[in-house]
């Protein structure tokens, strides 16, 4: 295996396939990626089992050739490598020589026969998206996604697809954002997938131009998204996603409206004195005025005062406030509103003003207030 390419080429194909490595794993070989060179073409591959990513490296082939390299030692290398031309051959089995300039490495690998073969989709059946579009829904909906690994259905994100409209969803149980779009969609039917967000944020990398097309393909458990020469193969979560539309109250019919950045600097000044494992701020709502408390024995007490619109009746409630400041992140526009009933209600947090057909929200429990 030998080939010649240049930095910058080089330097872009790594931040296409790295955030896919996994930073620790029992099995040597996924901490590296598989360079396929072949007479026409350079591919570089990386996975995690779960998610695969190929894509092709600009270059001259002299040699054909296959190999496994360390990932980020390679990273590393490149980023402090010149902007000379980086110039690699396979010296035996598995040395990697790699010249740049004045620079000479060697690099050991594993052969490639360790490592993982790329999925095989045979379907024909094909979906062309906007990437844009794909890649705005995964950002308002994707920090909502569970870490908590005994609830697998809860560590995807659920994507329904019908021929006039399409959402995404994600909830931890303490809080859930759902993005909807309406329009044309070339599905037939409904589809419903339990993607990774590791993968959808990932496709959602790819392309750098909104009006680029996502190809999207669906065959023996992987949903497979191409885009400007780069594929994304991510296994689908096993589920079924809970019935979400349950949870999501629809009776809340008292609303107040405050300037979204003064409400989430409020709450982050707030939340210094708040419990180091409920973040809980008290939102005292009252008459065109929101009061950020926080209280906690051995860490001291605030207060803050937030401009409000609201004229129903006074309450108190209680908040993650980690959870709404990341919600109110994620809102776009300067006002939020919030859909209230009652103090232990589950609350509806929304943009004033929503972007042509879209429906965003993101609900947020609330904690029990101590007597």
């Amino acid at each position: 295996m030998e080939f010649k390419t240049q930095k910058g080429d080089l330097s872009r194909t790594l931040d296409l396939v790295l955030n896919i490595v996994p930073p620790k794993t029992t099995l040597p070989v996924l901490s590296n990626l598989l360079l396929d060179v072949k007479t026409d073409s350079i591919c570089v591959v990386s996975t995690d089992l779960d998610t695969t990513v190929t894509t092709t490296l600009k270059g001259e082939v002299i040699r054909e050739g296959m190999i496994t390299l360390p990932a980020r030692r390679l990273n590393e290398i490149i980023h402090h490598a010149g902007d000379d031309e980086i110039h690699f051959s396979l010296e035996d089995e598995t040395v990697v020589r790699i010249v740049c300039g004045s620079t000479d490495c060697r690099l050991p690998g594993i052969l490639e026969e360790e490592f993982p073969k790329i999925p095989s989709i045979q379907t024909k059946e094909r979906l062309q998206l906007p990437a844009g579009m794909l890649r705005r829904m995964v950002a308002k909906t994707a920090f909502a996604v569970s870490k908590d690994e005994t609830r697998p259905a809860l560590n995807g994100i659920f994507w329904r697809i019908e021929p006039r409209r399409m959402e995404m969803v994600c909830t931890d149980g303490y809080r859930l954002a759902r993005m909807e779009r309406t329009g044309e969609f070339p599905v037939k039917g409904k589809k419903e997938f339990l993607v990774s967000p590791k993968a959808l944020n990932q496709m959602a990398h790819l392309a750098e131009d909104s009006d680029e097309m996502v190809d999207i393909r669906v065959d023996n458990n992987y949903l497979v998204f191409s885009c400007a020469g780069t594929v994304v193969y991510s296994r689908l979560l096993e589920g079924p996603f809970p019935r979400y539309e349950q949870v999501i109250p629809k009776d809340n019919r008292k609303e107040l409206i405050t300037r979204r950045d003064r409400l989430m600097q409020s709450c982050r000044r707030v939340a210094i004195f708040s419990d180091s494992l409920t973040h809980q701020v008290q939102l005292s709502v009252k008459k065109n005025e929101l009061v950020l408390k926080s209280n906690t024995p051995d860490v001291g007490e605030a207060t803050d005062r937030v401009e409000a619109e609201y004229s129903e009746d006074e309450m108190d409630i209680g908040y993650n406030a980690t959870y709404l400041a990341d919600i109110l992140k994620h809102i776009d526009g300067d006002m939020a509103k919030f859909r209230l009933d009652s103090p232990i209600k589950a609350g509806i947090i929304e943009p004033v003003e929503q972007e042509k057909d879209e429906n965003y929200f993101c609900l947020l429990m609330p904690l029990r207030l101590a007597e």
